[in-house]
């Protein structure tokens, strides 16, 4: 696929859309198949970055693969938009595939999605994301993250998977996604709370999917408490050195949203080492005192001068 020619307005074009299709249709179209358990990972680095990765398998992988082969008709009819925006997205979309300098970087239309439409579509997503006008990621399509109540200053995608789409167009075999996103947030303070809610709007979620989260605090930080979870498990490190782990499990038809409680941990484990080093000094310092008091008794047996032996008596 050739690299030059890119438009801005193509690249906020297919990143926005393939943001829609992640977090919004793909969960969506999941939830009407099954009541299968999806993968929420999030990772909080001490600096303030919240790492998502989001995994969801679609049950009808057909519209995605017409996508990835340059067709965006099927996607945009199942994507949650306004008759306008459909309108406004198709039209776009039409003009770019008929200019000679963007039209390479679609699907080249054969009716079947090839592996090397998959790997360009992904590379361009990971690259071409930070292109997405302010807020597009933040704003929260179908989630809504928050930390300690304020929302990620900024966001970008650092990787785009989609597996199993290699294929003719039309089957309906599933297709599993993988999303990782990058939030950054002001971290500050010491004791946190981690939020996420999800929209009510076109993109809300149905009853019947559910989340496995798995949150990952930085490195030294306990889970204190959750809430909104129906079932949740907490590891923390006992000695306070490495992160503390949480999961859970939820659905959106359980409430509004989730909470994750986490706060500096005890440090055991600092207090463990400092004491051994003062236990060690005071061994060493009284070793010390020992000896010294040893050679001084050893000096002074030294100094004492020794008792002539009497003198020998003569012999008869």
């Amino acid at each position: 696929m050739p690299r030059h020619g890119r438009s801005t307005r193509l690249r906020a074009l297919v990143v926005g859309l393939t943001i829609l299709l992640t977090l919004g249709t793909l969960l969506t179209s999941l939830a009407t198949a099954s009541a299968a358990t999806e993968p929420l990972t999030l990772v909080l680095s001490p600096g303030g970055t919240l790492t998502t990765n989001l995994t969801v398998q679609v049950s009808n992988g057909s519209p995605l693969r017409y996508a990835l082969d340059g067709n965006f008709t099927p996607l945009l009819d199942e994507l949650p938009l306004t008759i306008s925006n459909r309108s406004l997205y198709a039209s776009e979309i039409a003009l770019l595939e008929s200019n000679p300098f963007t039209g390479g970087l679609f699907g080249n239309r054969d009716g079947s999605v090839e592996p090397f439409e998959v790997t360009d579509f992904d590379q361009l997503v990971q690259e071409e994301s930070k292109l997405l006008p302010a807020g597009t990621l933040t704003g929260g399509v179908a989630f809504q993250l928050t930390l300690d109540g304020a929302s990620p200053t900024s966001a970008s995608v650092q990787s785009l998977y989609v597996g199993n789409a290699v294929g003719p167009d039309s089957s309906s075999a599933p297709v599993t996604v993988s999303l990782a996103v990058d939030y950054i947030f002001p971290l500050s303070g010491s004791s946190h709370s981690l939020s996420l809610a999800w929209a009510t709007g076109p993109v809300a979620l149905t009853t019947l999917l559910n989340f496995q989260l798995t949150f990952l605090a930085p490195a030294g930080d306990s889970i204190t408490g959750s809430s909104g979870f129906s079932s949740s498990s907490t590891n923390n490190d006992l000695l306070g050195f490495s992160p503390g782990k949480f999961s859970g499990q939820f659905s959106p038809a359980d409430g509004s949203g989730v909470t994750i409680h986490f706060a500096p941990a005890f440090p055991l484990g600092i207090l463990v080492i400092v004491l051994g080093v003062v236990g060690a000094l005071i061994a060493v310092l009284l070793f010390l005192a020992l000896r010294s008091r040893r050679r001084q008794r050893d000096a002074v047996k030294g100094d004492t001068p020794e008792t002539p032996p009497p003198p020998a008596t003569p012999s008869e």
